[in-house]
Order: structure tokens, then sequence, then C-alpha cells
């Protein structure tokens, strides 16, 4: 099997520090990928061109997520920013008490579920960043939680602590 490249494209300056939690994200025909420099760009996911790059004034370190419509990104600042899909142009920006290392995941009412490294997961209206509820768990929350669907309707919210628990949630915050 012979495999070729089909396209590649720099995101932002190095970094000493490692930021797993920053992988790129697609909705079909375009692919976004973000930068711990707070570089966020979005791409033809065919040809590779860049359809639009922002830098934000945020350390990048979780995301990007997107609907097609909000890209959103968590910082080591313990920001979650929400930038239009369409533009780059910055929607919302929410604090946290703590850095947030994971992708956020939005769930199908346009609901979006963000760990932070203070313990809380947030539940943010994706429209403005409004908080809808806040759960606190036992210790930090490094990963993005699972969304529990059925037909096409959010059943739970998985989300694990490094208190060594799992915390299933219904949509509205009630353990």
């Amino acid at each position: 099997i012979r495999i070729k490249k089909a396209w590649s494209a720099g995101l932002g300056d190095d970094s000493e520090f490692l930021r797993l939690a920053l992988q790129p994200v697609s909705d079909g025909g375009r692919v976004f990928a973000a930068a711990h420099d707070g570089k966020v760009s979005a791409f033809d996911a065919v040809t590779g061109k860049r359809l639009w790059r922002t830098k934000t004034k945020l350390q990048l370190s979780g995301g990007p997520t997107t609907d097609g419509e909000v890209v959103v990104l968590g910082s080591s600042n313990g920001e979650v920013v929400a930038l239009s899909a369409a533009d780059g142009t910055q929607k919302w920006q929410r604090t946290t008490l703590g850095y947030v290392t994971s992708s956020p995941a939005l769930g199908p009412d346009g609901t979006l579920y963000a760990g932070s490294f203070d313990g809380t997961m947030y539940a943010l209206d994706s429209a403005d960043g409004s908080v809808k509820w806040k759960l606190q768990t036992g210790d930090h929350i490094y990963a993005s939680p699972a969304l529990v669907e059925e037909d096409g309707q959010l059943q739970q919210i998985i989300i694990g602590s490094t208190d060594g628990l799992l915390y299933s949630v219904d949509p509205d915050g009630n353990v």
C-alpha cells in the first residue's frame, strides 16, 4: 500500500509543552485545528486551503470541538472560548476556576459540556456561553465527557474525575 500525503499546514509556534488534547476536528467539509499559542485555523478538508485563521490571547490546551456553527476550545488560563465556524470571530468567552485540558463536548440541543481542573463540569449554552448548570466532582477533570444519546436525545453525561469516580448526570445536571 502506498500512502500519498494530500496536504499539510502549519498551525502555530512550537512549544516545549505537549498539548495532547489539541486534536483536529471536522464538520465534514472543514477541518478546524488549534495550536497552544492561541492560533486557530479552518481548512478545506479536501484541498487543505486555509479558510481563516484567528489568534486568541489564550494558551490553548483542549479542543477544538464543533457543531458546524461554533468552534469551542479550552485554555490553560481557565477559559472556554467559542469562535464562529464561518470566519473565526470570537462569539464568547467563559472563565472557569481551572485549566481546561480536554475537548468540550457538544450535545444535540447545543449545550456545551466542559470539564475543568477545578473539578467542575460546566454545562454552557453554546450560543452565548451562559452557565446552565455546574457539577462539582471530588477532584480534577482531565478528560472529555461521554454523551449518551438515544434517538437523538441526550440521556446522560458521563464524567470521569481523578477522585476515581465516574459521575452519571442527566441533561439537567442531576446526579
